[in-house]
């Protein structure tokens, strides 16, 4: 199983543009999980994974970590992570 995890806080302005960036893209992967994960509520998450910034997106498969992205330009840029790890080339 693939899936997304968005790392975050809600009060974060920067990390409310990069959830709606996402929330559009993601619309065009039905078949990807999205789990939206906020920092204050997961540090053992945030720490096991050494998140180091927020926002954060991490790909993972089958339970492991994949890839790690802590930037989020554009939602184009966005759309291209993420179509070629769902097309299992990452």
């Amino acid at each position: 199983m693939k899936k997304i995890v968005f790392i975050h806080v809600p009060t974060c302005g920067t990390c409310k543009i990069a959830e709606s960036m996402l929330d559009i893209v993601m619309e065009s992967f039905p078949k990807l999980t999205l789990e939206k994960l906020n920092v204050a509520s997961r540090k053992d998450f945030v720490d096991n994974y050494e998140i180091s910034n927020i926002p954060c997106f991490l790909h993972f498969h089958d339970g492991v970590l994949v890839d790690k992205y802590y930037a989020f330009h554009s939602a184009t840029y966005l759309f291209e992570k993420i179509k070629v790890f769902s097309e299992g080339l990452v």
